[in-house]
């Protein structure tokens, strides 16, 4: 990999990226503010070097997403508590993945037909199905964390295949970031089962 070719765009979508996740596993407020940075960066990157405009769309709707969360998480839901970490539950993620698999494949042949696009398939799925994972995150939905897991591994294929190297060790990084923050999450829920039951 050569350091001295890897776009300004990379390095700080991959920099900010790390201190997202980084933070956002350990349920850090300022999170959102990397996330900030780090998607509009790899939009950048995504529309002007990658031809990966579903992704890029997505990196767009991560910024703002970033914004709501920032406000969700600092004032708690409905302003009047700190959100809790909770969970969906097993049917609902089930009908969510049917829903993402449902609106993605026709998006991804869309792309395919209209466009230069590269994965238009994987990348329609990744993107929708990041689009639940970011809404989950913003409510601190512990069931996200599975999400970013399989959104992650794909993306780092993805990545690698279209010459962004620095990026692809982003996703691979944010993989096992997501791990860690499904670990520290669940610890928390539990706890607030504790809490809430007593």
């Amino acid at each position: 990999m050569d350091l001295v070719s890897i776009s300004t765009f990379q390095w700080v979508g991959f920099i900010f990226g790390i201190l997202y996740v980084l933070f956002a596993a350990y349920n850090k407020n300022q999170c959102w503010i990397y996330s900030f940075i780090s998607t509009i960066a790899i939009a950048c990157e995504d529309f002007i070097n990658l031809n990966l405009y579903f992704d890029g769309m997505i990196q767009i709707f991560y910024a703002f997403i970033a914004v709501c969360g920032l406000v969700m998480w600092k004032s708690g839901k409905n302003n009047t508590s700190q959100l809790r970490i909770s969970s969906i539950g097993i049917s609902k993620n089930i009908a969510y993945l049917v829903v993402v698999l449902l609106i993605s494949y026709p998006t991804g042949y869309i792309m395919a037909l209209n466009s230069d696009a590269a994965f238009p398939y994987l990348d329609g799925f990744t993107s929708i199905l990041s689009v639940l994972a970011t809404s989950l995150m913003v409510y601190k939905i512990i069931d996200t964390w599975g999400y970013w897991i399989i959104i992650d591994i794909i993306c780092v294929y993805i990545y690698f295949s279209r010459g962004a190297p620095l990026i692809s060790i982003l996703y691979a990084t944010y993989a096992i970031l997501a791990v860690v923050g499904w670990k520290n999450w669940y610890t928390l829920y539990k706890e607030n089962q504790i809490v809430f039951k007593t």
